[in-house]
C-alpha cells in the first residue's frame, strides 16, 4: 500500500484547502499536519482510513463539511491532538479525507506495513517448500 506522505503547516493547510482534501481523495497523499513545528494531526485518504479501521480500533469519526473544517481548523486540529478524535471532512456529501491523531497513524502505518510483510514472506517461502518436497 504505497502513498505519498508531505508535511505542511497548519496555515498552508488552511491557505490550499481544496487541493489538499483533492490529494488526499485522488492521489492517496498523507499530509502531516505541523503547528509550531510539531505534527499534530495527519490527513489521510478515505479508502486507506477504511482499511487501516480494519487492523487498529479507532473511535467513529466525527464528520465535519469542508468548510466548516477550513473555518474551524484551529478547532478541529485542537479535538485531533488533544482528545484523539477522528475528524472526517466531507465534500458535497462525500468524505474527502480524515484527520486523526499521530500516534493512531503510527500504529496504523505498523500495523499495516507488519500485515504486508508476513503476506510477501508467505510468498516466498512457499515455493521453496514445494522445491524441497519433490527432490
Amino acid at each position: 500500500m504505497s502513498h505519498d506522505t508531505r508535511r505542511a503547516p497548519s496555515e498552508d493547510l488552511r491557505l490550499h484547502w481544496g487541493p489538499a482534501l483533492a490529494d488526499a481523495l485522488h492521489h492517496r497523499v498523507h499530509r502531516e499536519v505541523t503547528r509550531n513545528d510539531r505534527v499534530s494531526a495527519v490527513l489521510v485518504p478515505p479508502h486507506w482510513y477504511t482499511t487501516a479501521r480494519r487492523a487498529v480500533t479507532a473511535p467513529a469519526p466525527r464528520s465535519r463539511t469542508s468548510r466548516a473544517g477550513r473555518e474551524g481548523l484551529t478547532r478541529v486540529l485542537d479535538a485531533v491532538e488533544y482528545e484523539s478524535a477522528h475528524v472526517a471532512i466531507t465534500r458535497y456529501g462525500r468524505t474527502a479525507g480524515l484527520l486523526v491523531p499521530v500516534g493512531w497513524y503510527r500504529t496504523a502505518i505498523d500495523a499495516l506495513t507488519v500485515g504486508v510483510e508476513d503476506t510477501v514472506g508467505d510468498r516466498e517461502e512457499a515455493p521453496e517448500e514445494e522445491a524441497f518436497a519433490e527432490r
